[in-house]
């Protein structure tokens, strides 16, 4: 027994002394109330009151299987907490938004004595809930999981948590979910409390401590006991299951390295790794494969001295064999095209989240390559999310538009694209695509882009992306009954190719691998690879520079404009004129000029010049006869 400001603790026992933890939701709490408002009956008259509407049955701020949640409802619902305090204090409490939540508006309020008026209270309730720090207010993320805290002054407060849903009957089900609410700066209190199931205290404690995976704790429980051998369990654990027998979608294949042109591949087993290969019937890890030779790299890549992927270099192309430099007038389209799925591609991240559990996830790798496709972990974890992130660092930019050209739906900087399909049980699985909030954004919302429910047959969904900035792309495949904690573990989901186009480059870094050259449209410079040194060169020509002119660029061509750094002539007409005559073989004229550093007065022979050819034609040179002396 340990004593705690005077209070007597026993093992499997907590206490905030002054103050109160709500985090077994069975029924709602008392102090605690719920207000549905019909949300068209808003007005901001202070005299006026919200008119009561019952919402649909089991909608609204709720509490269902021992959890406090809002369900998404038409109406807008208020839940309310009334604590008076002694001294200064808090209330801090962990929450979940669901991952579609571009309807829903969560506004935490707090009045006290000297409360704002009911004009600002509803103003604050419209607008749009921002995670951003401020005074008294602070947030703390882990995962999807937020825990924010707000200063109370001592007094009475009232506490409340409001949610808008502008979707109204059409939002989405995932609810918001709260799994703990502590209030502290209340009259210190003698009453200890018993650990919830899957807790544990060994006394003197605020808090109790979740079991890890692995363990479990009944209520009250001094310290949490290990599973048998043959049992398991998830995190916060009440009781273990048994193990159940190996299956073969226990095991995910790895392809190894390359080394000296060919490769295998060897299996591991899924994370957690709880099935029992040892029961009769049961699947046991494959052998190792033959050696074989190593398959191509994705589109923009190619092998490094270790046989090791990676992409091309800058103005370099590949289809997934041999990085090749691209011709003098086009472009290379950088970017992500995955459509092998032997190793994971770079920019790929990914993590599992628990959807009930404020705790963090750990199954390995949650989506594996395998192949042809990069699927979802066949994991016998419950209530998970499958998460993979997609990076794009250097942001985006289109090669071949004016640099100051906004991106706009009719006209977009690049494209995100992905082909997928999934084999549910029911149509409560879902899979989601969703832009993340970037490291250095300032934002932390997140951006819900699609969502795609219940199995679905091979299909393609694309996405225009009209800033140039950095971003970051999610998908999350939820199986079904993940939300309630019962996993169909057959559920999967497939990703067979991702494409994002037009990646841009930063810090000298070129982001993404070119899988084509494009051709430069005429009249335009941008980033089109240029006329190299000690040359000129037309549409379809590269011509060399006279011998004592060889290391400067002399005049570069596209078919309208010219780009000249070195004057030939006092007029785009003379130039023009003088290109021309190189590119005839004719003799050129003795031209003298003004211009500083201007051609000589005599053109040496113009020979050894190289034609480009254009789509897969590989260039080839050509000999001129030097033009007649004059």
């Amino acid at each position: 027994m340990t004593r705690r400001r005077g209070l007597a603790l026993s093992n499997g026992q907590y206490s905030l002394g002054g103050g109160a933890r709500f985090e077994e939701f069975y029924t709602l709490p008392p102090g605690f109330s719920v207000e549905n408002f019909d949300a068209n009956s808003l007005q901001l008259d202070d005299s006026t009151s919200l008119q009561q509407e019952p919402c649909p049955p089991e909608s609204g701020w709720i509490v269902r299987d021992a959890e406090l949640l809002y369900v998404p409802s038409p109406c807008v619902s208020r839940l309310t907490f009334s604590a008076k305090l002694v001294r200064p204090g808090f209330v801090e409490f962990s929450y979940r938004m669901p991952k579609n939540n571009r309807a829903l508006s969560l506004h935490v309020d707090v009045r006290n004595q000297q409360c704002q008026s009911y004009r600002e209270a509803v103003q604050s309730m419209l607008t749009k809930y921002s995670p951003k720090s401020s005074k008294g207010r602070r947030e703390e993320s882990n995962g999807d999981w937020q825990k924010r805290t707000l200063d109370l002054r001592n007094g009475a407060n009232v506490i409340s948590w409001t949610v808008t849903n502008s979707a109204g009957r059409k939002a989405p089900s995932e609810p918001i979910r709260i799994s703990k609410i502590d209030i502290l700066g209340l009259a210190f209190t003698r009453e200890c409390s018993l650990c919830p199931p899957g807790t544990s205290s060994d006394g003197g404690a605020a808090e109790c401590t979740p079991c890890a995976p692995g363990f479990y704790a009944p209520k009250g429980a001094a310290k949490c006991g290990r599973c048998p051998q043959t049992q398991y369990s998830g995190p916060k654990s009440e009781h273990c299951s048994e193990r159940p027998a190996c299956r073969p979608s226990d095991f995910y294949p790895v392809t190894e390295p390359c080394v000296n042109g060919t490769t295998r591949t060897t299996y591991k087993k899924v994370q957690p790794a709880v099935c029992r290969d040892d029961i009769i019937g049961a699947a046991t890890m494959p052998e190792p494969s033959a050696t074989r030779t190593c398959p191509p790299c994705n589109p923009g890549m190619g092998k490094d001295a270790n046989g090791l992927c990676v992409f091309c270099p800058v103005e370099h192309f590949s289809q997934g064999d041999t990085c090749q430099r691209c011709p003098v007038e086009t472009v290379p389209n950088y970017g992500f095209e995955y459509v092998q799925w032997d190793t994971m591609p770079p920019n790929i991240a990914t993590r599992c989240e628990y959807i009930k559990v404020n705790t963090v996830c750990d199954i390995g790798e949650a989506w594996l390559p395998s192949g042809t496709a990069l699927v979802s972990a066949p994991s016998l974890q419950k209530g998970i999310a499958m998460e993979f992130e997609l990076t794009v660092a250097e942001g985006f930019s289109n090669p071949l538009a004016p640099v100051d050209l906004p991106g706009s739906p009719q006209s977009p900087v690049a494209h995100f694209s992905i082909v997928f399909e999934t084999s549910c049980a029911d149509s409560s699985c879902v899979l989601y695509v969703i832009e993340s909030p970037i490291m250095f954004s300032k934002s932390s919302q997140y951006r819900f882009l699609a969502a795609f429910n219940g199995s679905q047959p091979r299909r393609v969904w694309s996405h225009s992306i009209l800033k140039r900035s950095s971003a970051k792309y999610m998908i999350a495949f939820l199986r079904s009954g993940s939300t309630s904690g019962e996993d169909s573990i057959m559920d999967q989901a497939r990703i067979l190719s991702i494409n994002v186009t037009n990646i841009g480059s930063k810090a000298g870094l070129q982001g993404g691998g070119a899988s084509r050259c494009l051709p430069c449209p005429k009249g335009r410079f941008g980033k089109c690879i240029p006329c190299p040194p000690g040359h000129y060169m037309t549409p379809n020509h590269i011509l060399v520079c006279p011998k004592d002119l060889d290391k400067l660029k002399c005049a570069y061509w596209d078919g309208l404009d010219w780009d000249v750094t070195i004057p030939l002539s006092g007029s785009r007409d003379g130039i023009r004129r003088d290109i021309e005559k190189g590119i005839s073989g004719a003799t050129v004229g003795a031209r003298k000029t003004n211009h500083p550093g201007s051609w000589p007065t005599r053109l040496a022979p113009v020979i050894n010049t190289k034609l480009l050819g254009t789509g897969d034609q590989k260039p080839r040179r050509v000999s001129l006869s030097p033009p007649e002396n004059t």
